[in-house]
């Protein structure tokens, strides 16, 4: 096949996991899928309804992009430790793309949730089941869980307040969390407490993790890079700049104003949550590839590329991992 070829050939959803299984899932086809064809075309014919979804996202996706829910200047209660190495690290790895889930959409301050438990718990379950979790009896609900939180911080009824990522992990570990389809997600916060305050839902099994174990992703990025690198998704807490809520995708990678976005409410940094699930050293000077939960109308599809100086700078410090 010739160079020409290989950049205008078209690729499928299916064709695409499959050159991740067997290896041959290319630099130049990572960013050829993750800017535009996989990120976007691919996943509209592959997944139905997709395309609709996404039209919808941009039409209603107008909620309020302020405290995201997570607070960046406190400490996650865990021990950092360092991960299984790989003694010659790739110059560029992504996670096993057909495992992770649609990107989502918050309108409340629960982007611990969607990260840790939408983002990881869903990703760590459908790769254990080699599945696609494209339908939501296949994903972990970030609803149901979020207000378990919150009761649990003794948070006011009709109250939603920020987390931290530790929070939904005991609870992942105690026998998981209800599907998507069992507890949608609600974009309302007394919805949310309407629907799930006093419900007592069955949690599905298949989103249990037993065993999480956290990296510095501030100080020491290379450990996020080797989680990656051995196929886990690591959920992350950083700050943010204030052009990044606006983000549209059209510089690759992201670098940032370099002006620390602040909570008007509280007078401090305002933090977010979301999934790491790639890197590549070669991309400007190097960067990783991250699915947010502002909707597929945000950024590259609801993906951005982060520059590594930028990530280092912003990241609060713990960034979490399955420990099979």
């Amino acid at each position: 096949m010739t160079k020409r070829q290989d950049e205008t050939e078209e690729h499928s959803f299916d064709e695409l996991t499959r050159a991740v299984a067997d290896g041959t899932f290319t630099r130049r086809r990572m960013l050829k899928f993750t800017g535009g064809a996989f990120l976007g075309g691919a996943l509209s014919t592959a997944f139905p309804g997709m395309a609709e979804a996404r039209r919808r996202g941009r039409q209603n996706n107008k909620h309020q992009r302020s405290n995201f829910g997570y607070d960046p200047t406190v400490d996650e209660p865990v021990a950092i430790t360092s991960p299984p190495t790989i003694d010659v690290l790739p110059s560029w790895a992504v996670v096993h793309l057909f495992a992770l889930p649609p990107v989502g959409s918050q309108h409340t301050p629960n982007c611990a949730a969607w990260s840790s438990t939408y983002g990881l718990a869903t990703y760590t379950a459908a790769l254990a089941g080699n599945y696609a979790p494209i339908q939501p009896s296949q994903q972990a609900s970030s609803a149901y869980i979020y207000i378990q939180v919150m009761q649990q911080n003794g948070v006011p009824q009709n109250t939603c307040q920020g987390s931290q990522l530790t929070s939904y992990f005991h609870i992942l570990a105690q026998g998981g969390t209800p599907t998507m389809e069992e507890a949608p997600y609600v974009p309302n916060c007394s919805s949310l407490w309407t629907a799930y305050g006093s419900q007592n839902l069955q949690p599905d099994s298949a989103f249990t993790i037993n065993s999480v174990a956290a990296v510095n992703a501030k100080e020491n990025p290379d450990d996020v890079k080797q989680v990656i690198a051995s196929g886990g998704a690591l959920a992350y807490g950083t700050s943010l700049y204030t052009d990044f809520p606006h983000y549209n995708g059209d510089k690759v990678p992201y670098t940032g104003n370099g002006t620390i976005l602040i909570n008007p409410k509280i007078g401090k940094p305002d933090g977010h949550c979301m999934l790491i699930i790639g890197y590549d050293d070669n991309l400007g000077g190097g960067a990783f590839l991250i699915q947010n939960s502002f909707g597929s109308d945000w950024g590259s599809n609801g993906f951005i590329w982060m520059a590594y100086e930028t990530f280092t700078t912003l990241a609060q410090g713990a960034a979490f991992y399955v420990n099979s």
